[in-house]
């Protein structure tokens, strides 16, 4: 097994232990669907980090993974945003306003 081999192998299996380990074990509270997400995304990029070095591609894919967690995590907040703002107008109308 040459050295790129290796890489891939201990990167695959540094990510599935890492995800392995965060279904199995006990959480001391349930994650977020955020939070799960982001421990997902991190558990890749390790594997991932493992296999390129840590090269810069490597960086540009984390850059990639961080947009994509920005427009998730902004999607939730506008989602509650929006419902704080749907539940008040029903409230006012609710009460004859």
């Amino acid at each position: 097994m040459n050295d790129e081999q290796a890489r891939a192998v201990a990167g695959c299996a540094t990510t599935g232990a890492i995800l392995a380990a965060g279904h199995w074990l006990p959480w001391w509270r349930d994650l977020s669907k955020l939070a799960a997400y982001a421990f997902g995304c991190i558990a890749i990029l390790i594997g991932q980090g493992i296999i390129l070095k840590f090269n810069r591609e490597w960086r540009r894919m984390c850059a990639v993974v961080l947009a994509g967690g920005a427009v998730v995590y902004g999607s939730y907040w506008y989602d509650a945003l929006s419902n704080v703002r749907a539940l008040r107008h029903v409230g006012d109308r609710g009460n004859g306003r």
